[in-house]
């Protein structure tokens, strides 16, 4: 059990480190693909993005757990999760748990999952809600986010 635990822990951290190098190294290509990003970004700190983003990617990652794992291995593996988070920002895991909230929200609406991670992202980095205009890059920041954490948990 304290090998599994250890498993865990390691694997947790993995995630967030990863989910926050991935942030921090998706902005720049990003926003010289989208320049509307950088609209966004006139008064706000890149920051913001490595913050929201690296939570978004953690997110991801949960929702794209193998559903073989036994559940008590994803409810452990959870809160090694969370409590990574909490170690790297003390907001961390109060943001994983509003990700978690709004994607559950907007998909039971019949948001497209991807949609609703980059809604969140954008939401959260602007700090009210996107116009359409900029919620025009919502499926490309999930579909991003998606596309790095699709196959994360491997054995």
């Amino acid at each position: 059990m304290l090998f599994k635990n250890k498993k865990l822990k390691k694997r947790a951290d993995t995630l967030v480190q990863i989910a926050r190098l991935n942030a921090i190294e998706s902005f720049v290509p990003i926003s010289d693909k989208f320049p509307k990003i950088n609209e966004l970004f006139k008064s706000k700190k890149v920051d913001e993005w490595d913050f929201f983003v690296t939570i978004a990617g953690v997110a991801t990652a949960i929702a794209n757990l193998d559903d073989n794992l036994p559940v008590s291995t994803i409810r452990d593996l959870i809160v090694r999760i969370q409590n990574s988070l909490d170690e790297w920002d003390p907001n961390g895991n109060r943001a994983l748990t509003d990700i978690g909230d709004f994607i559950t929200r907007n998909t039971g609406q019949g948001v497209d999952h991807h949609i609703a991670v980059g809604s969140w992202v954008l939401w959260n980095i602007k700090g009210e809600e996107p116009n359409d205009s900029e919620l025009d890059l919502a499926p490309t920041i999930g579909g991003f986010l998606s596309g790095s954490f699709s196959d994360w948990w491997v054995g």
